[in-house]
C-alpha cells in the first residue's frame, strides 16, 4: 500500500525497516544456533565480532538505517506543514540516528582497544573512527561509558514507541490483522 502511494516513502521505510529486521534475524539466529551448535565452528566464525561477516553486515545495516534517517528528515523538511495539525515528532528519528552514530562510535573505540586486529578492517566505519579518533588513546575508562550511553538510548528508543507517532510499528501490524479479519 505504501509503495502504490509513494515510493520514496516506502523507501524510506525500507531502509530503516530491513536495516534493523536483518539484525533482528541475524541476532536471535545466532543466538539459537549458538545455543544449540555451541561447538560448531561457523557459530564462532559469525560471533567473532572482526569477522568480516560482522563488520560488513552491521556497517551496511547501519547505513541503511541512517540513509533512511537522512532521507525522512529532508522529506520532512520539504512537506508542507497544514495549519492546526500537529507536526510529526522528529525524537524518535533523531534518537534512532543516534542510537546508530553512538553503535559506530563504540565499534571504532573497541577495535581501537583491541590495538586494530587485522580482520578488523572489515567494519569499515568502525575501524575508520577507531583510526581518526581513537588511535593511541586509553579508552578503558572510556568504553564503558559509552556502552551504558548507547544501551541507554537503546531503551529510551524503545520505552519511546507508545509516546511517539512511531506507535504506527506496532498499530499498524495489528490494524491491517483486524481488517483482514473482518472481510
Amino acid at each position: 500500500r505504501l509503495f502504490k502511494e509513494s515510493r520514496r516513502r516506502w523507501f524510506t521505510h525500507a531502509l530503516i525497516f530491513y536495516g534493523f529486521t536483518l539484525r533482528l534475524i541475524a541476532g536471535l539466529s545466532l543466538m539459537i544456533w549458538s545455543r544449540y551448535f555451541p561447538e560448531s565452528s561457523i557459530i564462532w566464525t559469525l560471533i567473532n565480532k572482526n569477522s568480516l561477516f560482522n563488520g560488513l553486515f552491521f556497517d551496511i545495516t547501519g547505513i541503511m538505517v541512517l540513509s533512511g534517517i537522512v532521507v525522512y528528515l529532508i522529506d520532512d523538511i520539504k512537506r508542507k506543514r497544514i495549519s492546526g495539525i500537529p507536526s510529526r515528532g522528529r525524537f524518535s528519528v533523531y534518537l534512532l540516528g543516534l542510537i546508530i552514530l553512538s553503535g559506530f562510535a563504540l565499534e571504532g573505540i573497541r577495535i581501537s582497544m583491541t590495538v586494530f586486529p587485522l580482520e578488523s578492517v572489515f567494519s569499515i566505519i568502525g575501524y575508520s573512527i577507531g583510526k581518526s579518533l581513537f588511535e593511541g588513546k586509553n579508552l578503558n575508562d572510556i568504553y564503558p561509558v559509552m556502552w551504558y550511553i548507547h544501551a541507554g538510548l537503546y531503551g529510551l528508543f524503545f520505552a519511546s514507541i507508545p509516546f511517539t507517532r512511531l506507535s504506527h510499528i506496532i498499530l499498524a501490524p495489528l490494524m491491517y490483522y483486524k481488517n483482514a479479519k473482518n472481510r
